[in-house]
């Protein structure tokens, strides 16, 4: 099944929160080895633990356990 960019960031930011559709139950993203869309972002910004997202001198970093990621 060929998707479109709006539907593969919705699939993303479904996965990312714990969430499923039918259309995309069969697939994982490694966010650790990808880019994250805007709305991924926001989301881990609101997070308590990992992965989060916070801001350090301006800029924005994702925490994963030891690893910090700008």
């Amino acid at each position: 099944m060929k998707m479109n960019r709006r539907q593969f960031l919705a699939a993303g930011a479904l996965i990312a929160i714990g969430g499923h559709a039918a259309e995309t139950s069969h697939r994982l993203i490694d966010c650790q080895s990808h880019l994250f869309c805007e709305e991924i972002v926001k989301l881990m910004e609101k997070r308590k633990t990992d992965p989060v997202v916070f801001i350090k001198d301006g800029v924005r970093v994702v925490k994963m356990g030891e690893r910090r990621r700008r």
